[in-house]
């Protein structure tokens, strides 16, 4: 129970790792705000954490919208009276919209502008609406950006997604250093190849053999709940000196040196 008394509010917390997270959250004993584009996955959640005996509640939200994000601040405050956390996690992947990835030669712009403003400056707008609602209150709260492998390197393909995953840690660390003072501390995950619900159909066997038991030393993809096991950290009363910082969470895949080759 680390986050007994805790309100926390995850973006894109119908599926995937939002999913996982929000989960794990309810466990640890927050209560939990799900923003999400996809009403029926946030209910799905939203029924699953009430079956543990949980409390969360699911916002119909497009976190590239201001006004959607400053109605999920409100709904939740109004609903649970405070906001300890936000986990930004709502993002888009070419796993399930391939139509928007492509290497930098033939991605159009249009392409280029949604990934950039939904993996990004979502980011932005979810957290300038949190962090402003915490500063007024004097909340010591904690914002977790989730941020990827590709915010260090960059694969064939994706041009947007990997500038959007960079972005995301720099604004990671603007914003551990102009909130601090405020005594918000900001935090990036950066998971690598997960098996959500999702991604399981990109997890064949060949593709393990081929591809991850050869970059990965752990030999196998993450879990949702690897991921949510280092939000519950960030989010915790133990994380208390970690700041503009990002908990790399992919089996050892970006300290394996084979797999540039």
């Amino acid at each position: 129970m680390r986050l007994e008394g805790k309100v926390a509010i995850v973006t894109g917390g119908g599926t995937g790792l939002g999913r996982g997270i929000a989960l794990r959250f309810a466990a640890e004993g927050a209560r939990v705000a799900i923003g999400e584009v996809q009403p029926e996955a946030g209910d799905r959640t939203c029924q699953e954490i009430s079956a543990q005996g949980g409390e969360a509640v699911s916002i119909p939200t497009d976190v590239t919208v201001a006004d959607q994000v400053l109605n999920l601040v409100e709904t939740c405050a109004a609903k649970f009276g405070r906001i300890d956390v936000l986990v930004n996690n709502a993002g888009v992947t070419a796993v399930h919209h391939p139509q928007l990835f492509a290497q930098c030669l033939e991605l159009d712009l249009e392409s280029w502008r949604r990934v950039i403003d939904i993996n990004l400056t979502s980011l932005f707008i979810c957290s300038q609406a949190v962090a402003r609602y915490m500063v007024q209150r004097g909340i010591e709260g904690r914002i977790i950006n989730i941020a990827s492998t590709a915010s260090f390197g960059a694969d064939l393909g994706g041009a947007n997604y990997v500038a959007a995953k960079h972005g995301v840690m720099g604004l990671t660390r603007s914003m551990a250093v102009e909130l601090g003072v405020h005594k918000i501390i900001v935090n990036a995950i950066a998971p690598g190849m997960t098996a959500t619900e999702g991604a399981l159909p990109i997890f064949s066997e060949e593709r393990r053999r081929t591809g991850i038991e050869k970059s990965v030393p752990l030999r196998r993809p993450g879990k949702p709940e690897e991921v949510a096991s280092a939000a519950v950290f960030l989010a915790s009363d133990e994380c208390t000196y970690v700041n503009g910082s990002a908990i790399v969470v992919d089996g050892g895949f970006l300290a394996y040196e084979r797999w540039w080759y």
